[in-house]
């Protein structure tokens, strides 16, 4: 737009278009035949969560848009485009979680604490009904870092919380969530996360 001074002043958006709706048992289509490729459907719950992990992380080139309506579509958007941001990482994982029947839940920063959203999984690896084994699970390629996001304690979380600044030098913000509406993670460190 530009006023009668001269002074010019733009803005972007993005619009998505879509022609049909997805349903689920498009999703589970495609995720039907990467789990035949990828994921060892005979291996153990904390096994089949890391090869998840490794496929979702390599497959997914990140870009900061998403539809964060509906995790079906995002997790088939992901599939369909190879790109997405950390909504996408934590549909596509919740798809092959709840496929593979692997309990799960979802988390996102408490919103309020900064102004950008993040999601992740919690998943159970256990196959004691009764022994609940709980770990963060997000497999959201950090910028500019390596940090493995695979199966990791609320202790493990809340230090690479402290240990990361924003831009503004604010700490303890990356894994902020309201803990009281999930179970406490299993306690016993079973993948190592290098800090920032």
């Amino acid at each position: 737009a530009t006023d009668a001074a001269g002074n010019i002043a733009t803005v972007s958006v993005s619009v998505y278009v879509y022609r049909e709706r997805v349903t689920e048992e498009m999703l589970w289509e495609q995720i039907d035949r990467l789990i035949a490729a990828h994921i060892p459907t005979s291996g153990t719950k904390e096994q089949q969560a890391r090869a998840v992990y490794d496929y979702v992380y390599y497959a997914i080139a990140y870009d900061d848009h998403s539809d964060k309506n509906d995790w079906v579509r995002a997790a088939y958007e992901g599939l369909r485009t190879g790109s997405g941001d950390c909504f996408t990482y934590f549909a596509l994982s919740k798809a092959f979680f709840e496929y593979l029947g692997i309990e799960n839940m979802d988390i996102h920063r408490t919103e309020g604490i900064v102004d950008e959203r993040h999601y992740w999984n919690y998943v159970n690896i256990s196959t004691d009904p009764g022994a609940p084994r709980w770990y963060h699970f997000d497999a959201t390629p950090l910028r500019g870092e390596y940090h493995s996001g695979c199966l990791l304690t609320d202790a493990q979380i809340r230090a690479y919380s402290q240990g990361r600044e924003d831009e503004n030098g604010v700490r303890n913000y990356f894994y902020a969530y309201d803990p009281t509406g999930y179970p406490p993670s299993d306690s016993t460190i079973i993948n190592h996360t290098l800090a920032p």
